[in-house]
């Protein structure tokens, strides 16, 4: 579940607040079974953390995916401000 919730965290930085993504394709990416993804889906989603429908991930709580995350998804983030820079062209703000 954890590398799950940092997975998720990582595409809501990216891509928002919804996150188009199958089962199947965040199995892949985890390298996990999809019934593995099912389970974590599901337990995610009876703590209100997110939305899932077809094909769709919603982050619904972001503060509760962060608490259940591994501390890689906070290190790796912290890691890559520092690297690249807050607007992510790793120069300069005119860049």
């Amino acid at each position: 579940m954890q590398r799950s919730c940092s997975w998720l965290l990582t595409a809501q930085d990216r891509a928002g607040d919804r996150i188009e993504l199958t089962q199947e394709a965040l199995a892949e990416l985890l390298g996990v079974q999809r019934t593995t993804v099912n389970a974590v889906v599901g337990a995610l989603q009876d703590q209100g953390l997110i939305s899932a429908r077809r094909g769709r991930v919603i982050v619904v709580d972001r503060a509760g995916l962060k608490r259940h995350a591994c501390e890689c998804y906070s290190a790796v983030k912290d890691h890559f401000g520092a690297v690249i820079g807050p607007s992510g062209s790793g120069g300069s703000p005119d860049c």
